[in-house]
């Protein structure tokens, strides 16, 4: 089976942020869907009007849906971020059309409604998050004046933010960035730098949590059905074993 092909979003818009959820599609598909939210009508950075969109691509059907609309309009959001422990969508900081921003907005698909989290701790725009075992880590960015290397940690289960981590190498905003399924690495890629030509680092932050680690029940299974069915604690993203079932067919 293959998805259908893309079709064009409903609304045009930049500085946006993106984020794939697995599960149901909103047009009954069984993909999964991709959620676009926020952005700006502007032709440039920190331009236009910030937006409060919220629009979901079911990517099996091809169609676009549209959903609940931000608690709070905001562009330059790149640091959005599905978190699978919590099945929620997380909108960090970006640029509320007047200044930089702290908001933690979260999203939930399955009932499609907003929550406020807690605010980050230093208000910022063209950052990037990701996952690095049960936090998420918010990086780099723009706070009005300065590009930045910080990094700071958010837990999702207690809507908590930690005092700085390990800072970015290089300080830059406009970044790229992916987590990789080890669950300890984070890569930030290029980005723009203070009065040179865009980088082209790439800087990889391991945030050293002790594997194993999981993000669902999938990444426990080990394949033998007569030992349990193991699970992931989503609080502490450790596989728990599951309980044998009755399967003794008297070979060993």
């Amino acid at each position: 089976m293959h998805a259908a092909a893309a079709v064009a979003m409903p609304m045009p818009r930049r500085g946006l942020g993106a984020a794939f959820v697995p599960g149901p599609g909103v047009a009954g598909g069984t993909l999964g869907n991709v959620y676009a939210v926020g952005g700006s009508n502007g032709l440039g950075l920190r331009s236009g009007t910030p937006l409060d969109a919220n629009e979901a691509f079911d990517v099996e059907m091809g169609v676009w849906v549209k959903k609940a609309p931000m608690l709070r309009p905001m562009m330059d959001v790149y640091s959005t971020t599905y978190f699978p422990g919590t099945g929620r969508i997380y909108v960090i900081g970006g640029y509320n059309g007047i200044a930089e921003d702290r908001a933690v907005q979260i999203y939930d698909p399955g009932t499609d409604s907003w929550s406020p989290g807690a605010s980050m701790p230093t208000p910022r725009s063209n950052l990037v998050s990701g996952i690095c075992g049960t936090r998420i880590y918010a990086i780099g960015g723009f706070d009005g004046v300065n590009l930045l290397s910080l990094n700071e940690a958010y837990d999702p289960f207690t809507n908590t933010w930690f005092a700085p981590q390990p800072p970015k190498p290089t300080a830059v905003a406009e970044i790229s960035s992916q987590f990789i399924y080890t669950g300890t690495d984070i890569f930030a890629i290029a980005g723009v730098l203070p009065v040179k030509p865009p980088s082209a680092a790439t800087e990889v932050f391991t945030c050293g949590e002790p594997p194993p680690f999981c993000h669902s029940d999938a990444d426990c299974d080990d394949g033998v059905f007569c030992n349990g069915r193991e699970t992931c604690l989503a609080t502490t993203g450790a596989c728990q074993k599951g309980t044998p079932p009755i399967c003794d067919d008297q070979n060993a």
